[in-house]
């Protein structure tokens, strides 16, 4: 009986863990992208040519961070590098309200550094044109 309850127990111990490293997945698994390749993504992002950024596209300059969705409705988060304050002033609102910036309705901004942002779009959005 007592090897019954333990294997019950841990069991129900490997599902919350489970259950508790898919909520925080994203979270976590950006962390460590950025931690190890922090580098050769800035190198990346400010290598872009000029026409990425210049007075016509307000947009910062990005690059596809990750992909998911399927059946036509692909979301995308996207690394950005901006010193304007535009996508710390909406990293830094609540988690729950409406967030628009560059003229995109955006999911979520996660500040991974100063300057350096995951912004998570809505499905089939990107920039520029949102």
């Amino acid at each position: 009986m007592d090897r019954r309850l333990a294997d019950l127990l841990v069991g129900a111990c490997l599902i919350g863990i489970w259950v508790g490293l898919l909520e925080a997945g994203d979270r976590f698994g950006d962390g460590l992208r950025w931690l190890v390749w922090s580098e050769s993504y800035k190198r990346i992002v400010n290598s872009r040519p000029a026409s990425f950024v210049d007075a016509f596209d307000p947009n910062p300059r990005h690059m596809l961070w990750r992909v998911w969705g399927g059946l036509g409705t692909d979301e995308e988060a996207d690394l950005a590098f901006d010193r304007s304050g535009a996508l710390a002033r909406v990293a830094a609102e609540s988690w729950n309200a409406r967030k628009i910036v560059y003229d995109c309705q955006v999911v979520y901004v996660r500040q991974l550094e100063p300057d350096w942002f995951i912004v998570s779009l809505y499905a089939n959005q990107g920039w520029p044109g949102c």
